[in-house]
């Protein structure tokens, strides 16, 4: 008696697309950038870029990699901007304070 049942054959899988872990990065260095110390915004902006540029250097096929890397760009340029001018507005007043003092 010959079975009916065909020869046991595993799933081929589907290619899995990932989202790439700079986007979710830029993304939380986005938002991060007005909720919280610029500083958090500045780590996950550079985290991003470096993930990024390697997902690229690779060519790992991640949806969403480049757009990723762009914003943890601009998440590190405005964050570092940000800073800076803060930096910037601290010494002044600093100054101000200390020239009141004289």
């Amino acid at each position: 008696m010959e079975s009916t049942r065909e020869p046991y054959r595993e799933k081929e899988e589907m290619p899995v697309q990932r989202t790439s872990a700079s986007f979710v990065l830029g993304i939380l260095s986005l938002v991060f950038l007005f909720v919280s110390p610029q500083i958090v915004s500045l780590i996950l902006g550079i985290a991003g870029l470096s993930i990024g540029a390697r997902d690229k250097k690779l060519g790992s096929g991640r949806i969403r990699g480049e757009e990723g890397w762009i914003m943890s760009l601009i998440g590190t340029v405005l964050s570092s901007l940000i800073l800076v001018l803060e930096l910037i507005i601290l010494i002044v007043f600093l100054l101000a304070f200390m020239e009141g003092i004289h």
